[in-house]
């Protein structure tokens, strides 16, 4: 679901007060008049207005399921105000199931198990000619979206907006089998060459590089080292420990502890700051630097100092895409990457140096008796496997290049 706008905007053209909403113009009178603004919040409140629940007996359709629970997911997989990747997921699923069975007539009860096994044969298969078909989602996708759309119905149902029966039949479908040819397989997170990442590393900002080397010398996900702020780092010890508020397993009340090893505390000490809440790492330091790199400086002062928020980790993962388009247009050859292969190219490593048990303890990883990192008894583990790390990074690195 797209954000309403917050502002209006003037038509220079006829000297009207709009904002655009869904690809067109809405109008509200005549610019900068208290008339105007007050047909904008007007329409705002209507869009906000919670929608009324249709009533069970007048033959529910699979549409109007749809949109009465994306009005409940908006709400339920937030964070700190924000939608979370999980309700975009969710958009995702239901995008699916109204393009294959979201027609404006069609009815939540005749949407049974056949049609569910043929939305994930339609999934599966992209029809290219009468004679050729292409595999289309991978397995996974298709198993996570079908998942999504029963518990759509599943919370319809407990809503009392549909039938709990249509619930029981659509759970009799079996997900897409693994290995049975009925959809493809998405590719395994492989690890990335430690060469290929020093190879990278001088085509970064300072700022991303450094998040780049941090997040490998310490295993972490991309999350963590997005989001680290220097109140959530125990300096006491010969090896610091990171407890990041948020984090993958947050929402099983876990606590998640990550060691940083020497060298990944050289990296830090020179961006220490004083304040305990103040990130470590933000896109606005990447900003002055680029900037800085300008060959025409710009001439246009900044208007006021941007707030020093957080690295979405799309973000940070533009960012080294970005840093190996450059070091492929310097001349060199650059494999791509993201930050997600970092934990498995660390993880490599201690394999070898220190064994299994070494690494799934450093990464957190689930060992074959479900034990994690999470227990507060491993901290000990952790910190003498951070202290026998040896950095496979260089140091010195190469400084930055600009282009």
């Amino acid at each position: 679901m797209r954000t309403p706008p917050t502002q209006l905007k003037q038509d220079k053209t006829t000297g009207r007060a709009f904002a655009r909403w869904q690809g067109k113009k809405v109008y509200f009178g005549k610019w900068d008049t208290p008339e105007a603004s007050k047909a904008f919040g007007a329409w705002l409140a209507g869009l906000h207005a919670t929608p009324t629940a249709p009533d069970l007996s007048q033959n529910l359709t699979v549409l109007q399921c749809v949109e009465q629970y994306l009005y409940h997911a908006e709400s339920y997989y937030s964070k700190d105000g924000k939608t979370t990747q999980e309700y975009r997921n969710v958009c995702a699923a239901m995008q699916t199931l109204v393009w294959h069975a979201g027609g404006p007539k069609d009815l939540a009860r005749d949407f049974g198990p056949r049609k569910l096994i043929a939305l994930q044969k339609a999934m599966a298969t992209e029809t290219v000619s009468e004679t050729v078909s292409t595999l289309r989602y991978a397995r996974n996708t298709i198993n996570s979206r079908i998942g999504k759309i029963r518990r759509c119905f599943r919370w319809c149902a407990a809503q009392e907006l549909i039938p709990a029966e249509i619930v029981t039949a659509l759970e009799m479908v079996d997900g897409v089998p693994e290995g049975r040819g009925m959809a493809r397989e998405s590719p395994e997170v492989g690890l990335v060459a430690i060469a290929t990442v020093i190879a990278t590393l001088p085509h970064l900002s300072p700022t991303v590089a450094t998040m780049v080397q941090v997040q490998l010398l310490c295993g972490m996900r991309p999350q963590d080292v997005c989001g680290m702020t220097w109140g959530q780092v125990d300096r006491t010890g010969e090896v610091w420990l990171y407890r990041p508020l948020r984090h993958k397993m947050q929402h099983k009340r876990q606590s998640l502890v990550k060691a940083v090893p020497v060298a990944a505390q050289r990296l830090l000490t020179p961006l220490l700051r004083e304040g305990r809440d103040e990130l470590i790492f933000s896109p606005v330091d990447a900003s002055e630097f680029w900037r800085s790199q300008e060959r025409k400086p710009r001439t246009v002062p900044k208007v006021r100092e941007c707030a020093r928020g957080p690295y979405a980790t799309s973000a940070y993962g533009r960012a080294v895409v970005y840093g190996i388009a450059r070091a492929n247009k310097s001349g060199e050859t650059v494999p791509h990457w993201t930050p997600n292969q970092l934990r498995h190219a660390i993880a490599s490593q201690l394999r070898g140096t220190s064994g299994i048990e070494a690494a799934q303890v450093f990464l957190g990883h689930a060992k074959p008796d479900a034990t994690l990192i999470y227990a507060e008894q491993s901290e000990a583990r952790l910190i003498e496997i951070a202290r026998a790390l040896v950095s496979p990074l260089p140091s010195p690195l190469p400084s930055t290049k600009s282009d």
